[in-house]
């Protein structure tokens, strides 16, 4: 009787499993090269401008600040698209000297890496300057340890907290010292409203001239409706005793702004000066439970100095 042999199944099962791995490898292949495609598109599309929503200060450093635009969030099946903002604390201290620097990128939260996009240097006005195109691969590139929006955008919309900015000129203004002889221009433009807030900005913290008082009053009546600009006014009014002034331009703020700790607290400082300890606690309270920073913001961005007895609530 003839011996039978056991069929030799190994080289078709090794087949089968070889072509499995080529097509599953296949298909990731093919995800990564439509992603990329897809970031490619969106990196053509886009065209870099001084955003005017909100931003969210997402690090200060020494050189520079680094903010999210939260109305420039686009969801993505993997994570979202976004406008990243840097503000140097000069107006030539970033790259090629540049006052900011502008970069839509692409953020793949599940493999954490990210797709470079188009970059846009702009001047101290907010003017385009240059733009180049980053390419990161077509699987983009692993995520840098200072792009710490990464964290915040992957984790939800509940982690998207902290300071914002209505626009970037506010938040320049907050963080970028004001160009030197920049008053000089603003006096050849009457009715330019963005650079008179940023003279009064720039009184209410040192930078004064003989007319400042005056400066802050036409930058409050070219940016009416803007909070900073009259929180700057006020401060300066408070600096330079005129508590009347200051007090007007605290109440018109948290009229309009509830929750302005800035605003707020300033008021509380104007009442314990008049004697009404109890309305300045309240005033107090509800700023510290706001922001407990905002004494060590005011004593630092306009020299107020603020005692011990008006950091608690």
């Amino acid at each position: 009787m003839a011996k039978k042999t056991r069929p030799n199944i190994g080289l078709p099962i090794g087949l089968g499993i070889g072509a499995i791995a080529i097509v599953a490898g296949g298909a990731w292949l093919w995800r990564d090269a439509q992603n990329a495609a897809k970031a490619d598109a969106a990196i053509a599309a886009y065209t870099p401008r001084a955003p005017e929503g909100r931003l969210l200060l997402v690090r200060e450093g020494v050189t520079e600040a680094r903010l999210l635009v939260l109305d420039e969030l686009k969801p993505t099946p993997t994570g979202a698209e976004a406008t990243v903002v840097l503000i140097g604390k000069s107006p030539t201290g970033l790259e090629a000297k540049s006052a900011m620097i502008i970069q839509r990128k692409t953020f793949d939260c599940g493999r954490q890496r990210v797709f470079d996009g188009k970059v846009g240097l702009f001047d101290h006005d907010g003017r385009l300057t240059s733009t180049k195109t980053l390419y990161s691969g077509r699987r983009g590139r692993l995520i840098d340890t200072e792009e710490v929006e990464a964290g915040m955008i992957c984790a939800g919309a509940a982690a998207l907290k902290g300071r914002t900015y209505q626009g970037f000129r506010a938040a320049q203004r907050e963080m970028q010292s004001m160009p030197q002889g920049y008053a000089e221009i603003a006096d050849k433009r009457p009715e330019d409203g963005a650079a008179w807030a940023w003279v009064c900005n720039a009184a209410a913290r040192g930078t004064w001239r003989d007319q400042s008082p005056q400066d802050c009053d036409r930058a409050v009546r070219l940016n009416s409706d803007t909070a900073s600009v009259r929180l700057d006014r006020a401060f300066l009014n408070l600096i330079i005793g005129k508590q009347a002034a200051a007090m007007s331009d605290f109440e018109a703020v948290v009229a309009k702004e509830p929750d302005n700790a800035r605003a707020l607290f300033a008021r509380g400082l104007i009442l314990a000066l008049r004697g009404d300890q109890a309305a300045s606690r309240r005033d107090r309270t509800k700023a510290l439970a706001l922001d407990p920073n905002v004494p060590s913001w005011i004593q630092a961005t306009y020299g107020l100095r603020v005692g011990a007895e008006y950091r608690t609530p």
